[in-house]
């Protein structure tokens, strides 16, 4: 139950910031103004590959951009998760998400989320 609620309010948060947003007043050269670039950093829940986080096109983050694009807001993310990745604990390939934020993050990225981590559960509070 712990994992849905923390599922729910991750993603009532990411709807409410973009619903919420003020109206641009100015554009930047060169940018669409109606898609607002985000990156997505988390673990196994982001990648797609497990159930708990839905498999493929069932996964939060795209559910997401769907739910976010019925409500006319489109979204360019750059997601890169890492089963076992958390703000500490290192991943199946090695990372924590200091090292996943470096690959997604992007200039022009109006949002910037961190889904996770409990792989963090072991790891020394203050270090998180």
């Amino acid at each position: 139950m712990s994992r849905l609620t923390t599922f729910v309010v991750s993603l009532a948060l990411l709807v409410g910031l973009f619903a919420q947003a003020p109206e641009r007043r100015y554009v930047t050269s060169g940018l669409d103004p109606q898609i607002n670039h985000i990156a997505v950093i988390g673990d196994s829940y982001t990648t797609g590959m497990v159930a708990e986080g839905g498999m493929g096109p069932r996964n939060w983050a795209p559910l997401a951009w769907q739910e976010l694009a019925q409500r006319g807001v489109q979204v360019d993310a750059d997601v890169v998760a890492e089963g076992g990745a958390g703000y500490e604990a290192r991943g199946n390939r090695g990372s924590v998400f200091a090292d996943l934020t470096n690959r997604a993050v992007q200039p022009d990225d109006a949002l910037i989320v961190f889904f996770g981590s409990r792989n963090d559960k072991d790891s020394d509070l203050g270090a998180v």
